[in-house]
């Protein structure tokens, strides 16, 4: 196995973060809406005033509880029992089968984002081949994929579509998951190629020309114009 064989199994195989990373996120960025300030219970005079602390109610700290079971069901899949996993996420999967689908919101671009998307997510084996022809073409440019990523994502920032913008990436993930897309072709570099096209079509109207065209002309390469 040569040097870059083996750094593409340890992207293959690396977890995103960590477990605790993953539940933090989940608990105060995530559901940062189910928290408010509520004064703590007063147990002894003081002399101070104390700030406020931010609590959840009771019904927003049981639905934190469910989905923090089922996110580390999921995280620790390959560590867990069936059974243990199961019994992590049978309430989120309850819970999911009694609500309506959700509708993301996804920006002003939403609609061409969401002909990307769905475009990725019914990939024939040609196209996937196609996609991994473009990304093998375009890898020596690398340098500048990471610049034009980052002038993206503080765009995304910037403009408040922080959620639309991880909502975007996450039905990505999905997408690649229908369309059976390998794990090695992803971290090979198909995953960064639509990432970035992703995240450049969600602030297309913010970006400069050049940044866009950096991390939409892979796309567009290999899978042709959007319709919309």
């Amino acid at each position: 196995m040569n040097a870059d064989a083996g750094a593409l199994t340890v992207v293959e195989r690396a977890p995103l973060g960590t477990l605790d990373g993953l539940l933090h996120c989940l608990r105060y960025d995530i559901l940062d809406w189910t928290w408010g300030n509520r004064p703590p219970q007063a147990t002894m005079p003081t002399p101070q005033v104390r700030a406020p602390r931010q609590r959840q109610s009771e019904v927003a700290s049981k639905a934190t509880g469910v989905l923090s079971d089922a996110a580390a069901a999921a995280y620790l899949r390959e560590l867990l029992t069936d059974e243990s996993r199961r019994r992590l996420s049978a309430p989120y999967a309850a819970a999911l089968r009694a609500l309506p689908e959700p509708e993301h919101d996804l920006g002003p671009q939403g609609d061409e984002l969401r002909q990307l998307l769905t475009r990725v997510g019914s990939l024939s084996a040609t196209e996937i081949r196609q996609l991994n022809k473009v990304t093998d073409t375009s890898r020596p440019g690398l340098t500048d994929w990471a610049p034009a990523v980052h002038s993206a994502s503080w765009a995304v920032f910037l403009s408040g579509r922080v959620r639309a913008g991880a909502a975007a990436q996450l039905l990505l993930v999905q997408a690649l998951d229908r369309s059976g897309v390998p794990v090695s072709d992803r971290a090979g570099g198909v995953w960064n190629l639509l990432s970035g096209a992703v995240q450049a079509l969600m602030v297309r109207d913010l970006l400069d020309s050049t940044t866009a065209r950096r991390l939409l002309d892979p796309y567009f390469t290999a899978m042709g114009p959007l319709s919309v």
